[in-house]
């Protein structure tokens, strides 16, 4: 349910950013970290990531955040390991990295 409030095109960027705020804090409780996984938020999370690698600073931090959360958690460590191993490689933590020390 959560995942079709990810797509940029089905929902305003605030409403975007709100979904992704939630899902970091839903993380913070450990019982919902494989119900999430299993939901298949976390692809749904990467894709947005990959989608708003340059343009919003706030939702990249928020999506940073709730990776943290994510990887926090044995059920969802080794899935988004290898997802942000790809990021690196392109260069896309770089693009942050710029972007929140212009700020």
């Amino acid at each position: 349910m959560l995942s079709k409030y990810l797509v940029p095109e089905m929902a305003q960027p605030d409403v975007v950013l709100e979904v992704v705020m939630l899902c970091g804090q839903m993380l913070t409780d450990g019982s919902a970290a494989p119900q999430l996984a299993a939901s298949g938020l976390a692809n749904a999370l990467f894709r947005l990531w990959q989608d708003q690698a340059d343009t919003d600073a706030e939702l990249q931090i928020q999506l940073l955040y709730t990776f943290f959360r994510f990887l926090s958690y044995q059920v969802c460590a080794e899935f988004l390991a290898q997802h942000l191993s790809s990021c690196i490689r392109r260069g896309w933590l770089m693009k942050v990295n710029s972007c929140v020390q212009l700020q």
